[in-house]
């Protein structure tokens, strides 16, 4: 006996919608997590700022119009290691020109402040575009501290004879827990 296609096919159709699975048991709990800020962080830095130059075939030097100054936020616990600040300066550029390598960033020695007595050891640094030089190392207990270096403690020398143009370099600085050895 022959069965019709549309029979056989209808058959399997109800087969396939009745055999649904059962759940024997489920179960809903929540899941929690939590977010904590770091330990150890940059929260706010101020960057020197220079004043325009007058082009001209003399090398010439400028000095900041504002301090850097870099808060940082310590708040390891059972803390033993000292942090560091690192900082470096890109390559001035106007988009289409670049003042190279004989850009010259002078940043002097600054001070650490914090609510308890701290030891560090601050840097002068003399960057040219690229490299990165360390600014300060501090042992401090947890606390917020600022490290400034004064406006006049950071110069900047242009090089003689630069194209005119607005340029701009990227200053980067890094902090770093630094492990006791």
């Amino acid at each position: 006996m022959k069965v019709p296609k549309y029979l056989l096919l209808l058959t399997l159709m109800l087969l396939c919608q009745t055999s649904q699975p059962v759940a024997a048991a489920s179960n809903s709990t929540s899941v929690k997590i939590a977010i904590t800020p770091q330990p150890l962080e940059i929260t706010s830095t101020t960057v020197p700022k220079f004043s325009g130059r007058i082009h001209t075939d003399q090398t010439q030097t400028l000095v900041s119009r504002q301090p850097l100054t870099i808060k940082v936020n310590d708040q390891r616990t059972r803390q033993t290691n000292p942090w560091m600040l690192r900082y470096q300066i890109s390559a001035f550029k106007n988009g289409t020109h670049s003042l190279g390598n004989e850009v010259h960033l002078k940043i002097g020695p600054g001070l650490l402040t914090t609510s308890a007595p701290a030891d560090y050891q601050a840097q002068s640094l003399n960057l040219l575009p690229g490299q990165t030089q360390e600014l300060v190392q501090a042992q401090t207990q947890p606390d917020t501290s600022e490290y400034q270096v004064a406006a006049d403690a950071i110069t900047l020398e242009i090089p003689a004879n630069a194209q005119a143009g607005q340029y701009q370099a990227l200053q980067t600085i890094t902090l770093l827990d630094v492990p006791n050895v």
